[in-house]
Order: C-alpha cells, then structure tokens, then sequence
C-alpha cells in the first residue's frame, strides 16, 4: 500500500507472512520479486517470519532470506526477541525498511507474553476480495490523513492509529 506522508513523499507500506513449515525456498523466490519491484521505493513491512532470526547463524535458508534483503538495502528495526515464554525467546516478527536513518534501537516495539491458556473459541475471518471493494478500498487510502501515524514518537500508539485507520478504510469499504 502506498501512503502519502508530508511534503508529499510517497512510502510504500505492507506486510509479509510465512506459514510456519513452508517451503522456504520458494517463499525466498517470492521475496525476490518483490524487493525487485519495491527497489527503487522507500518502504516499511512487516514480517511474520516464522523463522527465528536469532538463530540465525544456523540455517542456510535464514541466512539467505536475510542476505537477500541486505543486498537490497532493507534492514531489520527489531533486534531484540518479539516472543518471549519461560522456555524461549524467539525473533520471528520484525519490521523492515530501506530508509536510511530509521533505528529503533532504543524503543521496545512489542512483546507478545505467552500464556498456557487454551482458546475456547474459534472463528474464521475471509476479507472481500472483490475488485469494487479494492478499488474503494485505494481511492478512500488515497485521501485519508496519515499525520497522526508520522507524528507519533510511541511506536505502539504511531501503529495503533495506523492500524485503526487501515481497518476504519477497509470497512467503510467492503459492499
């Protein structure tokens, strides 16, 4: 997704997903396109990994992923683990950028805390992927004011109202 920000620069905004026990390799040619496509752009994205970074030095396959967005000038803003139990601390979420100047070093992002609590619900979430609802969904992002997610020094809030106004736009969207 591509934001307008002040002075009207353009930033290009997105996440990214791994289904954990995935083929890695093909999940690394996918990569490949996009940074390709992406290269020339500023650009933030969220990852959902479902590799441990911190392991890093241990898997090939790891190594290459990182590598290859190194070789494209993204570099991780998280470098502390982002899930910690009794048991484990693990980086598979992280945040990439191709921004130079942007360290967040010295703010905790998030960590999620996990619990042995069983869920006791379930449910399945489909978005509607029709062309009218994405074409809604583009024209209302395009108008909509991004300010209070640049101007918030708190990463948690800053993402907090980013998020909020990206599901505020895709439910005033969907018909």
């Amino acid at each position: 997704m591509q934001v307008k920000i002040p002075n009207n620069l353009k930033v290009n905004v997105g996440c990214l997903y791994r289904t954990p026990n995935t083929n890695i390799l093909k999940f690394n040619d996918e990569l490949l396109n996009i940074l390709e496509t992406v290269k020339q752009s500023k650009v933030y994205t969220c990852w959902d990994y479902n590799i441990d970074l911190l392991k890093y030095e241990c898997y090939q396959n790891s190594k290459d992923s990182v590598n290859q967005l190194f070789s494209y000038g993204f570099y991780s803003l998280i470098r502390s683990p982002t899930r910690v139990t009794i048991t484990i601390t693990t980086l598979i979420d992280n945040i990439y950028t191709n921004e130079v100047g942007i360290h967040l070093e010295n703010r905790q992002c998030y960590i999620s805390w996990n619990t042995n609590m069983s869920n006791k619900f379930s449910y399945k979430f489909v978005r509607q992927t029709r062309d009218s609802n994405i074409n809604n969904f583009t024209d209302r992002r395009s108008i909509c004011n991004w300010n209070d997610v640049y101007i918030n020094d708190d990463v948690n809030l800053a993402y907090k109202s980013f998020h909020k106004q990206c599901i505020d736009l895709y439910n005033e969207s969907i018909s």
